[in-house]
């Protein structure tokens, strides 16, 4: 059930030959807000409705509100196409409360996405993770290792389903279209053939991160996989290969806002970005990005 209750230097130009855009954020949203109550990023999320063959769960629920500077996002955790157990995690009910910035902005510099838990929000109310698993995993790939179902989904052990990639069940053209928001509040497109990754896998190392290293100009896309399209507006586009979804957070991230997603278990509750004594401020495996 849904409820209808009422950008850095870095950045890549954009790629002109990607298909139009479609239901895309615009600049008018502090009026939209004021005239109807609503705002433009609402209309993206989709109607949640349960599947048969989940009727031993609770029915799929997604409330969306416009208040004020923010976009608040509840949502119940339950799929609305069919649960397949990939992992020994059962899938339960969950209590997922967001808030994301309406109308966001780039900041000065860019931060790492939290190596475990949300790091983003699909049209559907689910949370998107990073392109990596937890430590026993070794921080490895789970699009690789084929361990994500045919939605690119699983669920983690506190029962909660999540994306790593491209949520393809959810998507029923080809149209470019927004398939979520990042915690910073731009927009996550759809993929698309024209625009590709400045991420290259370098290594056979088994954590994501350290497998992989962006390497400038190799693809359309910065660091933390967007670009400014040619409206001007900041965009991050899901791509089919790492990091499928974002990179890291090219807008500014307020901790205070959604500090449940932000936690890093085993990692001492601590965000990538932030100095820890010993690992230099790097990812597992202390692999850096470079530039060629």
């Amino acid at each position: 059930k849904i409820k209808t209750n009422t950008t850095d230097t870095e950045n890549t130009k954009p790629d002109t030959s990607d298909t139009k855009i479609l239901n895309s954020t615009s600049i008018t949203n502090t009026n939209l807000q004021k005239s109807t109550g609503e705002c433009l990023q609402k209309k993206n999320f989709i109607e949640v409705k349960p599947h048969p063959s989940n009727s031993t769960y609770q029915d799929p629920q997604l409330e969306i509100n416009c208040n004020g500077d923010y976009l608040e996002i509840y949502s119940n955790g339950i799929p609305t196409f069919e649960f397949k157990s990939i992992t020994p995690n059962a899938l339960s009910e969950q209590n997922h409360n967001w808030k994301i910035p309406l109308n966001p902005k780039l900041s000065d510099k860019k931060t790492d996405i939290p190596l475990l838990g949300t790091v983003a929000i699909a049209i559907d109310g689910l949370p998107y993770y990073g392109a990596n698993e937890g430590p026993p995993q070794g921080y490895a790939d789970p699009f690789l290792d084929q361990i994500l179902d045919f939605c690119n989904g699983h669920t983690a052990p506190q029962g909660d389903y999540h994306y790593h990639a491209v949520p393809d069940c959810i998507l029923s053209d080809n149209i470019s279209r927004v398939i979520g928001y990042s915690l910073d509040g731009f927009e996550i497109m759809s993929p698309s053939n024209n625009i590709k990754s400045s991420w290259q896998k370098t290594s056979t190392a088994t954590s994501a991160w350290e497998a992989h290293e962006f390497i400038e100009g190799s693809g359309g896309l910065d660091k933390c996989n967007g670009r400014i399209d040619e409206d001007g507006e900041y965009r991050y586009y899901s791509t089919f290969t790492f990091p499928y979804i974002i990179g890291c957070y090219n807008g500014i991230i307020d901790d205070t806002l959604n500090t449940q997603t932000q936690q890093n278990p085993g990692q001492n509750n601590m965000r990538p970005n932030r100095q820890n004594p010993g690992q230099n401020n790097m990812r597992p495996g202390g692999q850096k990005s470079r530039t060629k």
